[in-house]
C-alpha cells in the first residue's frame, strides 16, 4: 500500500507557470485592436485639426484681404483707369488725395502697392487665390466697386476653397 500512495504523490501536477500559446495569441490580439483603435482616433484628430486651421487660415486671410480693401474703396475719390475689372486677374487700383493703392496678384497671392511701392501679401502664408475680380459700377452721384474673391489652401488630402464678396461706395459717392 505504501507504494501507491507514493505513486500517486508522484502524479500530482504542480500549479503551471505562464501562459499557453492561446492565450498569448488572444491577449495579443485583443491589445492589437486596442492599438489600432487608439491610432485611428489620433489620426482622426489630427487630420480635424489640419482641416480647421487652414479653415481658419482661409477665413482670416478673407477677413484681412477684404477689410484692407474695402477701407481703401470707401476712402478713395476714384477708380483709376490701369484697373483691370471684370475678369480673373482683376487689378483694382484706386485713387485717394494724391495716394494710389494698387491690389493684385502676383503667383496667386494678392499684394498691394502703396504709390508704386510694394506693401506685401493681403494674405496668411499657404492661401493663395483662385480668382480675384474687381467690378465696378456707376450711376449718376455714385461709384461702388464690387470684389470677388476666391481663396484656396491645403494639400489633395485637406484642400479648401471659398467664395468671399464686399461691396463698397465710394468716398464721393454718397
Amino acid at each position: 500500500m505504501r507504494t501507491s500512495l507514493s505513486f500517486n504523490k508522484c502524479r500530482q501536477r504542480r500549479p503551471r507557470a505562464g501562459f499557453t500559446l492561446l492565450e498569448t495569441v488572444v491577449y495579443t490580439s485583443v491589445f492589437a485592436l486596442v492599438l489600432l483603435s487608439i491610432m485611428g482616433a489620433l489620426l482622426a484628430v489630427t487630420k480635424a485639426s489640419h482641416h480647421v486651421s487652414e479653415e481658419r487660415a482661409v477665413a482670416v486671410s478673407a477677413h484681412l484681404a477684404l477689410s484692407r480693401m474695402t477701407r481703401d474703396i470707401r476712402s478713395a475719390e476714384s477708380v483709376d483707369g490701369g484697373s483691370v475689372l471684370n475678369v480673373h486677374p482683376g487689378r483694382l487700383i484706386v485713387s485717394n488725395n494724391g495716394t494710389t493703392t494698387d491690389f493684385f496678384l502676383e503667383e496667386d497671392t494678392l499684394k498691394v502697392k502703396e504709390n508704386g511701392i510694394l506693401q506685401g501679401s493681403l494674405l496668411i502664408p499657404g492661401v493663395t487665390v483662385g480668382s480675384f475680380i474687381a467690378r465696378s459700377s456707376q450711376n449718376a452721384s455714385s461709384t461702388a466697386v464690387r470684389i470677388e474673391m476666391q481663396l484656396q489652401a491645403g494639400t489633395s488630402t485637406g484642400f479648401i476653397q471659398k467664395d468671399f464678396y464686399t461691396s463698397a461706395v465710394l468716398r464721393n459717392g454718397y
